[in-house]
């Protein structure tokens, strides 16, 4: 049985930081988080749940500023593989849940899949539909609608030990797709039709707030 490693990277997501690690951990062996300076109570969330046994890596150290995504990603690509022995991972935010269309654990799916294609799993965009700030539920079920048509539908891909060994592929900013050290050989894609990304953008007017000035400060950045 394949060994399935999810990584990811927070900042200030105590609304829905639970709700991730306790899915996420019903499809993958082991969750490695990277945490970007969280102000609020992310961190004690995270400490909680490894204090209850769950199987949760926690850094805190990687210097991090908007231009050093694609860099944090395969970083964590590297400790994944290396470090943990996983044999597929998965680079999700920690506002995307992976799911089926049937409502099955899409685990036996996710290792079904050839290592040496490059699965795209397409994203669903779900709306809030009334506040979701307690976090003490699991937050997806604040959200029953969600949108039709993606405005522009985006894929996140999956990365597996042979890929990243054999061919030296490594993670696009945002997993969206592979990067290859040749990019003229690129290996075939395919889009996984059982699966798709269950995305929670806006939760909550807070978390709105905060995502907009962290993408003001970025555009700044930028012009700096």
């Amino acid at each position: 049985m394949p060994r399935i490693v999810t990584t990811t990277t927070v900042r200030n997501e105590c609304d829905i930081v639970e709700s991730f690690c306790r899915y996420t951990l019903t499809l993958s062996d082991m969750l490695i988080i990277n945490d970007n300076s969280s102000k609020d109570n992310t961190v004690e969330i995270i400490s909680h749940l490894i204090d209850e046994g769950l199987p949760i890596v926690l850094l805190q150290d990687i210097p991090y500023n908007p231009n050093t995504q694609y860099l944090i990603n395969n970083y964590l690509l590297q400790i994944a593989i290396e470090e943990y022995a996983a044999d597929i991972v998965l680079s999700i935010d920690v506002d995307e849940f992976l799911v089926t269309y049937n409502g099955e654990n899409p685990r036996a799916i996710i290792e079904s899949l050839d290592p040496l294609v490059e699965n795209l799993i397409p994203w669903r965009t779900y709306i809030r539909t009334h506040d979701a700030d307690d976090n003490n539920t699991f937050l997806p079920n604040s959200f029953t609608a969600h949108r039709q048509e993606e405005i522009q539908q985006f894929y996140k891909t999956i990365i597996s030990r042979k890929m990243f060994s054999q061919y030296g592929c490594v993670l696009s900013i945002g997993a969206h797709n592979i990067k290859y050290p040749d990019e003229t050989k690129r290996l075939p894609t395919h889009i996984v039709p059982r699966l798709l990304y269950a995305h929670y953008p806006i939760r909550n007017s807070y978390q709105a707030m905060q995502k907009t000035v962290q993408a003001i400060r970025a555009q700044i950045y930028e012009l700096l």
